[in-house]
């Protein structure tokens, strides 16, 4: 449940940008008299978002802590929530009135290995947490992030993923449906990938997010892989 205590914000988003062809960059900043900088989150936590006519939604935030002016939402079009964000587009405001979740607690493992799993859309709070973790590159052991789509243009991180590379962090990218050939990463769902990876790290935490199912399944490879269940976390 959100906090009780959070003061509802409104919001103004700044810029959106394709980055699939379902999925956009929403960028927010405070509307005028909000100080948005004042919200304090875990990478990876969820925003209770409002809008006039729909209501309110749960959304990872997926950016950085440390974009203290500005929150961004990877938003997919569909679904009541998002088709009306879609429609309203640049300029218009919605309201923060909550966070959810316990986000992706980087800080508390300082010095280890950080394995970061998603699939699909979920990537949004990992994306968040791995650019917090790269920023700080030298506190931790390896970083590793595993992140499956369905197809060779599903995924909406490309403009990060080359960054995410010159900070040191291993970034395996897979997709299941490959199509035409042209594709020359690995294929698969991300839970094939992990014994490979899992064997080049020590004793590692793994953050993920996906699916029902693929949470589930993800935990008991990684728990097979000897990566203890209280060092699987998710951030809802």
């Amino acid at each position: 449940m959100p906090d009780q205590r959070f003061k509802p914000m409104r919001l103004r988003v700044e810029s959106v940008a394709r980055r699939t062809e379902s999925v956009w960059l929403f960028t927010l900043q405070a509307a005028d008299g909000e100080h948005l900088e004042d919200v304090k989150f875990e990478p990876g936590q969820v925003a209770v978002l409002s809008v006039p006519e729909v209501g309110e939604t749960y959304m990872a935030i997926a950016s950085s802590p440390d974009a203290r002016h500005r929150l961004e939402f990877l938003v997919k079009n569909e679904g009541v929530f998002g088709k009306k964000l879609f429609d309203l587009g640049h300029e218009s405001e919605v309201s923060l009135v909550g966070l959810a979740g316990d986000g992706f607690p980087v800080d508390r493992y300082w010095g280890r290995d950080l394995l970061f799993v998603a699939s699909g859309t979920a990537i949004a709070p990992v994306r968040a947490a791995v650019s917090y973790a790269a920023a700080r590159r030298s506190s931790f052991g390896k970083l590793v992030l595993v992140h499956g789509v369905r197809h060779p243009g599903d995924f909406s991180v490309d403009d990060e993923v080359d960054a995410w590379r010159r900070a040191d962090v291993d970034v395996v990218l897979t997709v299941t449906q490959p199509g035409d050939g042209t594709w020359t990463g690995s294929t698969g769902r991300v839970q094939g990938l992990l014994d490979r990876v899992v064997r080049a790290t020590s004793n590692p935490v793994a953050f993920v997010c996906g699916s029902p199912e693929m949470m589930s399944q993800t935990t008991e490879a990684l728990e097979a892989l000897g990566v203890d269940r209280e060092r699987v976390i998710r951030n809802f």
